[in-house]
């Protein structure tokens, strides 16, 4: 697996460490296949799985510590939009990519996963991830204009931070409390 290193922010220091997890395949299926989340505060790294839906937790010291497939109906929604618009691509040498899974954050002792969602959509769907055993604890979801991208979870002030790119707006979703760490 190669690493890509941007230049460091004045200040700070780089360190370039490989974990030895592997999605398989080739240099360029790995590129299509996942995207991994920057290390947590404990050195938890992240990597979602794009075509399989999967979800992978390694620890510090790089050796996985669980895996958990998302077998939930955005899934499904997912693999249906990507062999639709593949179908209706006329370029050859084009094809769309199979997102399922377009963000994830760790929030106190949880993983938030955002499920991808197209253009147009109007529901953000979270699924809500026990740090320590990958379980799903919870799902939520929330009506937006248009389809979501990033998010922030602020627990202090229990409200939920979405990124809405078409519109270049920031939603702030109030959770009345229900967002805990």
């Amino acid at each position: 697996m190669k690493a890509w290193l941007q230049a460091p922010a004045r200040g700070c220091t780089v360190h370039r460490t490989l974990l030895p997890f592997q999605t398989g395949g080739s240099d360029a299926s790995q590129r299509i296949r996942g995207a991994a989340q920057p290390p947590a505060a404990h050195g938890t790294v992240w990597l979602l799985v794009q075509t399989e839906a999967e979800v992978r937790c390694y620890g510090a010291d790089g050796q996985l510590v669980w895996s958990r497939v998302l077998d939930v109906p955005e899934v499904g929604e997912a693999r249906r939009e990507f062999f639709r618009r593949n179908a209706e691509e006329t370029r050859a040498w084009a094809i769309a990519l199979l997102n399922t899974m377009a963000a994830a954050r760790e929030v106190g002792d949880k993983l938030w996963v955002l499920m991808h969602g197209e253009e147009g959509a109007r529901l953000a769907v979270f699924y809500i991830l026990d740090r320590e055993t990958g379980d799903i604890v919870g799902r939520i979801s929330v009506d937006v204009p248009d389809a979501v991208r990033q998010f922030a979870v602020d627990t202090v002030r229990s409200k939920l931070y979405l990124a809405i790119p078409s519109e270049a707006s920031l939603l702030a979703a109030d959770a009345a409390g229900g967002l805990t760490p």
